[in-house]
């Protein structure tokens, strides 16, 4: 079972890195949902580059994440009041002790990203929270007791930048991932952090991945090694390119990387095995 608010935070600070701390399994006293809960927390004073989806963020922000296959629901919201009300609580009575002054309401927003909010869950919303103001594609926000409160929509975002976290994790239309790979593969810097989650998720896609025009692409068997065993990997591998080939292939490369000693000993011991069959 994929555990998915992890994985999101993983994919998140490469994007928020020098900017936000990401937060994962925060306490929010007796309230037991601190799984489903991430936490940024600003660390620096400077301005922001952010220009898409992260410009919105305060000092503080609670962040509630849905799996893909999780629909949104208008009793979440609120949970996720009553969670970031009782956080922002939290952060003040720290800060009582060590006597510093305590955060503004416009310091601290809350934060519900789904897969796909709907019309209907965007009226339910509204209806709660009083209306909600379009601020970009896939991004609304509305108002409690002085917070900001931002709904976005993974499928409804663009491709950029900012929003490749959210894709590479979201269920989308095929033609809205094919446009994530040729992101991805327009920007050799994001290749080795988000391809592998996305050919995890997505193996329709990695033809087009394999095609894609970056100067070095790199694959990382670990994680494969780590949850199946390299026995099985390897044993996996070889079916698929054909022991012939495979053969073939680790000769050539072995001789041209070995030294004439090395060969000397590879042809003894290929020797030894042929005698004892």
């Amino acid at each position: 079972m994929i555990q998915w608010h992890p994985l999101f935070a993983k994919l998140l600070r490469p994007v928020l890195e020098g900017y936000y701390e990401v937060q994962v399994n925060v306490p929010v006293g007796d309230v037991p949902r601190a799984a489903d809960v991430l936490l940024l927390r600003r660390t620096t004073q400077s301005g922001l580059p952010f220009q898409g989806l992260w410009r919105f963020l305060t000092t503080w922000n609670v962040l509630e994440y849905k799996a893909p296959s999780v629909s949104a629901r208008l009793g979440d919201i609120d949970a996720l009041v009553e969670l970031g009300l009782g956080i922002h609580r939290r952060l003040d009575e720290r800060r009582d002790k060590s006597r510093r002054p305590r955060l503004g309401r416009s310091e601290v927003s809350f934060w519900y990203l789904v897969n796909g909010a709907g019309t209907r869950f965007l009226a339910g919303a509204a209806r709660l929270l009083g209306p909600l103001e379009t601020v970009s594609a896939g991004i609304w926000r509305g108002d409690v007791l002085g917070r900001r409160v931002y709904f976005v929509s993974s499928r409804d975002l663009p491709v950029d930048m900012e929003s490749v976290p959210l894709h590479v994790l979201a269920k989308e239309p095929r033609e809205k991932t094919a446009a994530l790979t040729r992101f991805l593969s327009d920007h050799a810097s994001l290749w080795k952090d988000y391809t592998q989650v996305l050919v995890n998720l997505h193996p329709e896609f990695l033809e087009e991945l394999s095609m894609a025009r970056i100067k070095e692409p790199t694959f990382n068997p670990q994680p494969f090694i780590k949850l199946f065993g390299k026995d099985l990997v390897v044993g996996k591998i070889i079916d698929e390119v054909g022991r012939k080939e495979m053969l073939d292939e680790v000769l050539a490369r072995l001789t041209d990387k070995l030294t004439a000693t090395e060969r000397r000993e590879l042809k003894k011991r290929l020797r030894e095995e042929s005698e004892k069959l």
